[in-house]
């Protein structure tokens, strides 16, 4: 009977696991599965601190706290099982005590919670989107039907002004009705910049070589802004042919490069490339749309200009928005150029700093090359350079902070607290990153000064809800670490982690 049960128990579809508080005794079949082990010997007899954390046996202190009956002590709590290959997998354990031989032992059983946590984010992540989705598409639909509207009664001013401007006038009433010319003209531009914000200008893709299109507009461009020789650089390599519409390139183009030339002034370079490029990893796109790996033809734009400070780039994408109020510029360019990028099935995405210039991309889905060659390979790979630690108390930032990470293919572990990943960071390899929200960074001193000694190559992310300083207690810290003042979107968050691991990889080489 005994060898039957053992069979039995054996096969069972949740783990099981014997320990004395101290060592494991046994476990079976699907706790080797969930453990990430191929022999029972990988782990029977090893510390029961190698799959959980302190306390061990929590689902037995809820039952001696909240016993009410017999079914009380068979109560789950969820606890995170530590894999060998170093991550962690969310189960629900339920403990039983008893005696054998003499000695007292803690009967465990393990359910797994991994597809029940998968269904539950995507479900709240397909909710999230359709719900956005539906706010985009309302003031899309309110925004084009305005756009529409006043684009038909600027074309009616403008046909009587131009037909008025061909008649007898005076000198005064021809200036007059010039003006008038020239600002509906200028509505006009507006309106046809919110109509492609909105993604419903005319659209008329073709096959297009972005290197010899993009040199010619950039040559059109240096003619039409006066640009002084030398100034602009362009470099480009052999692309395969992308579907684009030619107009959207051309404005999309000159929305660039009118951008870094305010931002160069009179001196400064502005660099213009266009590569074949393969994306290794999921990345989160400007407007937080997820552009697929996959083959691109990418477009950059890099000044050597004053940089965008934070607090613009967290506008610098809605409509409206301008830093140039007195130049009388409407704040429309970056969000056009967002809505055709929209259209052409293209992402931007940007990087910059203050007195560090700035770097904007488009990229543009396209085949692989054919000769395999020439393609740059953008994105990383493997546990360690894919794999993210957040530390937040707040359970719903923390939520958050995880879901963005994910959504670009991360790995990520979340905790609670300092304590808790110093006590994480035993059982796992490295993480690429760490991100420590504002609310884990007070309290406790010992925290940031035992990460830094202990893991000094680890970069640190702090959140801050106050300013671009770290917190007292992290004042005077050495290692790789940068802050990123609140509010930041989620392609900032990101962003920013990627900009610090690739710093702390150059410091380290």
């Amino acid at each position: 009977m005994n060898g039957y049960y053992a069979q039995l128990v054996e096969q069972a579809p949740d783990g099981f696991v014997v320990h004395d508080g101290q060592h494991i005794v046994a476990v079976n079949a699907a706790t080797l599965r969930l453990a990430g082990a191929s022999r029972h010997d990988q782990l029977v007899g090893q510390p029961v601190s190698m799959l959980f954390e302190r306390p061990y046996l929590k689902s037995v202190a809820r039952a001696l706290c909240d016993r009410t009956g017999t079914d009380a002590s068979r109560s789950f709590a969820r606890e995170r099982l530590h894999v060998l290959d170093g991550s962690v997998r969310e189960v629900e354990v339920s403990a039983q005590l008893f005696v054998h031989a003499g000695h007292l032992r803690a009967h465990l059983v393990l359910h797994d919670l991994h597809d029940q946590l998968e269904a539950e984010r995507t479900a709240l992540a397909l909710e999230e989107e359709r719900r956005q989705a539906e706010r985009n598409a309302d003031w899309r639909a309110v925004m084009g039907g305005i756009a529409h509207q006043l684009n038909n009664r600027l074309q009616v001013v403008i046909g009587f002004s131009e037909g008025l401007l061909t008649s007898t006038l005076s000198d005064d009433q021809r200036a007059d009705v010039a003006e008038v010319s020239r600002a509906a003209h200028s509505s006009a531009m507006i309106t046809r910049r919110m109509l492609q914000v909105v993604g419903d200008a005319p659209f008329m893709p073709r096959r297009l070589f972005l290197n010899t299109s993009v040199y010619a507009i950039l040559q059109e461009w240096e003619v039409a802004a006066n640009a002084p020789s030398g100034r602009v650089g362009y470099a480009s390599g052999a692309v395969p042919a992308v579907h684009m519409d030619a107009r959207h390139l051309q404005q999309m183009m000159e929305c660039l490069l009118d951008n870094a030339r305010s931002a160069t002034r009179t001196s400064g370079q502005i660099q213009v490339a266009v590569r074949a490029t393969t994306l290794s990893a999921p990345q989160l796109a400007a407007d937080a749309r997820i552009m697929p790996p996959g083959a691109y033809v990418t477009i950059t734009v890099r000044d050597s200009g004053e940089g965008i400070g934070a607090d613009v780039q967290r506008h610098m994408l809605e409509p409206f928005f301008t830093t140039h109020l007195a130049d009388g510029a409407p704040g429309l360019g970056l969000p056009a150029l967002l809505g055709m990028a929209r259209q052409n099935s293209a992402f931007l995405t940007f990087a910059s700093a203050p007195n560090h210039g700035a770097t904007f991309v488009v990229w543009v889905a396209s085949p692989p090359l054919a000769s395999g060659r020439g393609a740059t390979s953008v994105g990383t790979t493997g546990a360690r350079a894919r794999t993210v630690l957040v530390v937040e108390p707040h359970e719903p930032t923390r939520t958050v902070l995880v879901r963005s990470f994910a959504r670009v293919g991360y790995r990520v572990l979340a905790t609670a607290s300092g304590e808790e990943v110093l006590e994480l960071l035993q059982h796992v390899a490295v993480p690429a990153l760490i991100v420590v929200g504002t609310a884990a960074q007070s309290g406790d001193a010992a925290f940031p000064r035992t990460l830094q000694q202990q893991w000094p190559s680890v970069p640190v992310l702090l959140l801050s809800g106050e300013s671009d300083a770290p917190r007292p207690e992290w004042h005077g810290v050495a290692g790789v670490w940068s802050v990123l003042p609140s509010p930041f979107s989620e392609y900032a968050l990101v962003n920013a982690a990627q900009q610090l691991v690739r710093a702390s990889r150059s410091d380290v080489q």
